[in-house]
């Protein structure tokens, strides 16, 4: 009997809150298995990391395989829907919709955790999930690397931790020791043992307990922030709520949280504000709506651009401003250390505007340490990032970005992804490929 998935909260016991603080999180690879578009495919991810290509090629395939990743580690969390997206059936997101086949989505990457107080924690990570007929995940597999420094006496303590959840039930494999050991025992020949919980091996640490109770584990991508395609604010008053359906795929919702939040955080209201100045538009601010302007309805909230004229309700602006509200919420009000996905931040934007934008999302990565997975069809967006890192003095090197091209077949079917080589002057092997080519045709075709 398939297990009560997509929530590894749900199947993993639990003890005590040990009260784990994710300080970063960084993904370096990401693996899907007949999801969608993609039979086979092995992606590497960068601190900042755009994905090109033509339209219908699978780019934003890969940010619905994060989020439907990530839902198996909420409670209650829905694989194939949630409230930030609706994928249908099985059959509906499956290669070719194939039912005999099983969807398998996977991650890499490294965390910095601290655990009450105590030294930061740095580990390595994998994680993946298989989802059969049903549509929910039925298996689920976990490793951990964990290295913690002993203090005063500077040695290292590490713990590797496996889980697995399936059918057959929970096993978890746990082997703890530190550094002045790690000669000895591996001379010996020593292994890992074999316990399905809760018999975790005896000379784990409490740390690595924790792991083995499924706390760490639950908290993996917690720190992934979605950034949907549609997210402008579509009405003059909104009423005010308290959850966390910023992210939901209901425009209304969405924007009447996203105004909810602003509201109750007046320094979120001012570095937003900053980095709207930053691509040069006006600051934002939000406020009550009086009921009768409100059409009876209590409690409204709006949200106003000011500065240099007039105000001017956010509602009233075009697309283009209205839509970055939302954006650049998500990536300044996300906890240092996160991952920010984008669905296409030029939407309804002019050159200049998305180039000061690139401006915007890195100053936020870098000052916050945050990485961003963005899809785009804009070149006024990767030559300024580029160009940021042929930029003398500038954080961000050759090293940090990860250009994916996404390329389509004749009949216009998935065909595979290759990573573009990028020196450290910022030029990419071979030019940003879909860009100039078009451009040139049109030239082309105008002067022909």
């Amino acid at each position: 009997m398939a297990l009560a998935m997509p929530k590894m909260r749900g199947v993993l016991p639990r003890t005590e809150n040990i009260g784990l603080e994710t300080q970063y999180t960084r993904l370096s690879r990401m693996a899907l298995r007949n999801f969608k578009g993609h039979k086979n495919l092995d992606l590497d991810l960068g601190k900042i990391t755009a994905l090109i290509g033509p339209t219908g090629s699978g780019k934003s395939t890969i940010l619905q395989a994060l989020l439907m990743l990530k839902a198996t580690l909420e409670e209650g969390g829905d694989a194939t829907g949630g409230d930030a997206y609706d994928y249908g059936g099985f059959r509906d997101i499956v290669t070719d919709g194939d039912a005999a086949r099983r969807i398998r989505i996977g991650v890499k990457g490294e965390k910095i955790t601290s655990d009450n107080g105590a030294p930061d924690v740095a580990s390595a990570f994998t994680y993946s999930a298989k989802f059969g007929e049903r549509g929910q995940a039925d298996e689920v597999n976990a490793t951990v690397e964990m290295r913690r420094c002993l203090e005063p006496s500077g040695a290292y303590e590490t713990s590797l931790v496996h889980v697995y959840a399936g059918n057959s039930g929970l096993d978890v494999i746990t082997d703890a020791r530190t550094s002045s050991e790690h000669s000895q025992k591996a001379e010996s020949g020593f292994a890992p043992r074999v316990h399905p919980y809760p018999d975790v091996h005896p000379e784990a640490s409490a740390f690595a307990g924790a792991f083995a109770n499924g706390e760490y584990f639950q908290t993996l991508l917690d720190g992934v922030w979605h950034v949907p395609f549609s997210r402008v604010v579509t009405s003059y008053a909104l009423p005010l709520r308290y959850d966390a359906g910023m992210l939901s795929a209901d425009r209304a919702k969405g924007a009447s949280s996203l105004l909810s939040w602003l509201s109750t955080d007046p320094s979120l209201q001012d570095k937003i504000s900053s980095l709207l100045a930053d691509i040069g538009l006006r600051r934002i601010v939000t406020r009550n709506i009086p009921t009768a302007e409100a059409k009876g309805r209590q409690g409204a909230l709006g949200a106003d651009f000011v500065g240099g004229r007039p105000p001017s309700a956010v509602v009233h602006e075009g697309s283009g401003s209205n839509q970055l509200i939302m954006l650049l919420a998500v990536l300044a009000g996300s906890p240092r250390g996160s991952v920010i996905t984008i669905e296409e931040p030029e939407i309804h934007l002019d050159p200049e505007t998305q180039s000061r934008l690139v401006g915007a999302m890195l100053r936020m990565s870098v000052e916050e340490d945050k990485q961003v997975i963005f899809t785009s069809h804009s070149s006024h967006l990767l030559y300024p990032l580029l160009g940021y890192v042929k930029k003398e003095g500038f954080p961000i090197t050759n090293s940090d970005v990860v250009i994916n091209y996404f390329d389509t077949d004749e009949t216009g079917a998935v065909a595979g992804v290759e990573r573009l080589a990028i020196n450290e002057n910022g030029q990419v092997d071979g030019g940003l490929r879909g860009f100039w080519n078009a451009n040139m045709k049109a030239l082309d075709d105008l002067l022909g």
